[in-house]
């Protein structure tokens, strides 16, 4: 009788653990945080100079024939 009641106590023990709310479980920024590190935290946006592929290039080709150039 009494090896009933041990594990009836057992079993209703691991049920009210398993229905505890928020045991065990971690919120999105908490999971991104530990499976990213700070990476997102220290991201900052793109400098508004530097803009579009078609800027950077536009910057070479202007350091590259620039009008200091003497025609020979």
């Amino acid at each position: 009788m009494t090896d009933r009641r041990v594990f009836f106590f057992l079993l209703a023990l691991a049920w009210a653990h398993l229905t505890l709310p928020g045991d065990g479980k971690r919120d999105d920024k908490e999971i991104r945080a530990r499976f990213y590190g700070s990476l997102s935290y220290d991201a900052k946006p793109p400098d508004p100079k530097d803009g579009s592929i078609a800027k950077m290039i536009d910057r070479v080709l202007e350091k590259e024939f620039s009008d200091k150039d003497q025609p020979e």
